[in-house]
């Protein structure tokens, strides 16, 4: 059975970084797909989601859960991809 977000969210938290490397499986097709369509290169698009998902490992510290975590995610890649 899936974990919820928030519980691999509190687990990556705690220093079990393969509980983000979950959260990075659970969305990295969507969050390219989405990037890709913005910038329009395969290859750009594989390096944004990369550094989303690197900022967003380092920021976890501040998701509030006031959102859903893959909106928190997407809002970071596409502040990546715009100034990509």
């Amino acid at each position: 059975m899936d974990k919820p977000d928030r519980t691999l969210i509190a687990q990556c938290l705690q220093g079990r970084a393969e509980a983000f490397g979950e959260l990075v499986r659970r969305y990295q097709d969507r969050l390219y797909n989405s990037v890709y369509r913005f910038l329009g290169n395969a290859e750009d698009a594989r390096d944004v989601v990369q550094e989303a998902f690197l900022s967003a490992f380092r920021s976890l510290r501040r998701f509030r859960g006031s959102s859903q975590f893959f909106t928190w995610l997407y809002r970071i890649a596409l502040n990546h991809a715009v100034d990509w």
